[in-house]
């Protein structure tokens, strides 16, 4: 009889695990689909788009200060993939010097993965004009 209530109480603590490991999922789902983004959004009150304008700024001093002169000198217009690295760290260096207020609390909130992807944001938005 101990056996059979001792796997009872297995049984309670396994069910409750996939429950908690269902509902983590489902919670997983939903933060990132479109309308929780846009909530997520909303509730920065703009931080958001401040931040990107400060990514946008330090990507066009990037392009000023290092990339437009090694184009230049390219028939193909186009960097090496190291020089693209070092661009990319001195625009992520030049934001980390200009971005203040909420905007710096929210960039330093994010991890290597977001500060680059902000960046390439940053980078296409440019291109794009």
């Amino acid at each position: 009889m101990m056996t059979l209530g001792f796997l009872g109480g297995l049984g309670d603590l396994l069910a409750s695990r996939v429950v908690l490991h269902v509902v983590a999922v489902i919670i997983s789902a939903l933060w990132g689909s479109s309308w929780v983004r846009k909530w997520r959004k909303d509730r920065l009150d703009g931080t958001e788009a401040e931040l990107f304008e400060f990514a946008r700024a330090s990507v066009q001093a990037t392009w000023e200060n290092y990339v437009e002169e090694l184009k230049v000198g390219r028939a193909d217009g186009k960097l090496t993939v190291e020089e693209r690295q070092i661009a990319r760290r001195k625009a992520l260096s030049s934001l980390k010097a200009r971005v203040t207020g909420k905007a710096r609390e929210l960039f330093e909130a994010l991890g290597k993965a977001e500060r680059d992807v902000l960046i390439e944001d940053a980078v296409s938005s440019m291109k794009e004009g």
